[in-house]
């Protein structure tokens, strides 16, 4: 049940900060936010703790920056990193512990998304009193992984997961944007339309075979659902299809896990590089305002992903 919690804010603070900072700072320095928001994870992989103290003591900084910085973007960059580098230190140790079913990730995740226009830094602190008291008796978990992992004999398909996440991070919050500044609707419905293009990545989760060349074929769906939304830019059936199809196409995604070592912090690594670059180019793009370069960016790498896909499925087949 911690890990669900645990689960529930880091995706309830991931996007319901960034709809608080659009709000608050505008599309520019929300972006600039996010990045931070990623290095935090980042760090929270590759950087050890040690004991709980010293990660409630990072979260209660990081919430109280962020109650002090309501005029002042340049202190969210500093408390968004804090508070998800403690949120996700949590999260891993109460994983380790409790080892839930995948549909607690998934159930948390979508009430996470549904309820993220409600964020604030103040919600937080019952959180943070909460598992102050409830991880007296819980070991940090950490995982030894650095910056720069060895890849062994997977390099390819490493780089098809990191390439996978710089496709999606690059555009996937421009979706809340549009929804809000380009169509008005209402705040208070925004993670329920980021819910309808997320939540199609989990039909098919572990339900069809695990085969490359499904990735590349997903890859060139999600291409698609950008260029739909990129194509039509004041329909928003055709935004919502688009932005469906993009999780429909990417969802695909977990199939490169299955084919990589039973390394969790090194797959973890790959995928916060790709996710930390995706949102890179998202943020240069929205402060040289150039949306344009989302959408060519989120096509491209969904071509990459294809292509990296399409060759490695060519390998295993050789291999047989």
């Amino acid at each position: 049940m911690n890990y669900a919690i645990m689960t529930f804010l880091f995706n309830f603070f991931e996007l319901g900060c960034f709809l608080w900072a659009m709000q608050n700072f505008g599309l520019k320095n929300a972006a600039i936010i996010a990045v931070c928001s990623k290095i935090g994870r980042m760090c929270a992989e590759t950087i050890k703790a040690k004991t709980v103290f010293n990660v409630i003591f990072v979260f209660v900084i990081g919430i109280f920056l962020g109650i002090l910085s309501i005029n002042n973007w340049l202190l969210t960059c500093f408390a968004a990193p804090m508070v998800v580098y403690s949120i996700s230190k949590i999260r891993e140790s109460y994983q380790a512990v409790e080892n839930p079913p995948r549909k607690y990730k998934v159930l948390s995740r979508i009430m996470a998304f549904c309820l993220s226009p409600l964020f604030s830094f103040w919600i937080l602190i019952p959180f943070v009193l909460y598992f102050f008291i409830k991880m007296q008796n819980v070991k940090i978990k950490e995982r030894s992984t650095s910056f720069f992992p060895n890849l062994g004999n997977n390099k390819w398909e490493y780089a098809l997961l990191n390439v996978h996440h710089i496709h999606y991070f690059t555009y996937s919050f421009l979706i809340p944007y549009l929804a809000i500044f380009v169509f008005h609707i209402n705040v208070a419905l925004v993670g329920i339309v980021f819910v309808i293009g997320w939540g199609a990545y989990n039909i098919y989760d572990g339900k069809i075979k695990s085969k490359t060349l499904y990735v590349a074929y997903g890859h060139l769906i999600a291409g698609i659902g950008v260029g739909l939304i990129w194509i039509f830019p004041q329909s928003f059936s055709l935004m919502m299809i688009g932005w469906f199809l993009t999780g429909l196409g990417g969802g695909t995604f977990y199939i490169i896990k299955d084919k990589l070592p039973n390394d969790i912090g090194k797959s973890e690594v790959v995928e916060l590089w790709g996710q930390t670059i995706g949102m890179f180019l998202f943020a240069v793009a929205v402060n040289i305002n150039n949306l344009t370069l989302i959408y060519y960016c989120a096509i491209i790498f969904a071509v990459v992903t294809t292509l990296i896909a399409f060759l490695l499925n060519r390998r295993y087949l050789c291999q047989q």
